[in-house]
């Protein structure tokens, strides 16, 4: 029997970051980190609402411990990333927010909504990696071509 642990702030077994196999009706929303935090969470809230109505097909207990096991592989295996990052998203949440978005059946202005706060993150992520103490400071005018005025996220 697998249990819910802790390791070196990494929660043991969770199926897309989110669900325990053994236990389902206990869903942790806000484990990824490095992301945009409060869209995410929403997006995990959504799709957790309905995974608990049975509105969104999961698959077997054994299926959810394989792709477990195999994504824990990649990571910590294949590409070397430490038990204590094995929730940090960075660059991957944009495929993990798409997953999530077409399993819960978003609309096609989410997409793009989602698209535009790739822009902003991607955008700020550059600004703090010239100058962590002076990219908050930015005013970020025009991100990306598009005047930021203009984005509603």
């Amino acid at each position: 029997m697998f249990h819910l642990t802790e390791n070196d702030k990494a929660i043991s077994y969770l199926w897309k970051d989110m669900v325990h196999p053994c236990f389902l009706t206990m869903p942790f929303i806000g484990i990824p980190f490095k992301v945009v935090p409060f869209p995410l969470f929403e997006l995990q809230s959504v799709w957790a609402a309905k995974m608990l109505k049975g509105e969104i097909s999961i698959p077997s207990k054994s299926d959810m411990f394989k792709s477990i096991h195999e994504y824990l592989h990649d990571r910590e295996v294949v590409k070397s990333i430490p038990i204590r990052y094995r929730h940090m998203s960075g660059d991957s949440q944009w495929q993990y927010r798409t997953d999530l978005m077409e399993e819960i059946g978003c609309l096609p202005e989410a997409f793009q909504a989602l698209q535009r706060e790739r822009v902003v993150y991607e955008a700020t992520s550059a600004g703090r990696a010239k100058s962590l103490q002076l990219y908050r400071d930015n005013p970020y005018d025009e991100i990306g071509g598009v005047k930021v005025d203009k984005i509603r996220l």
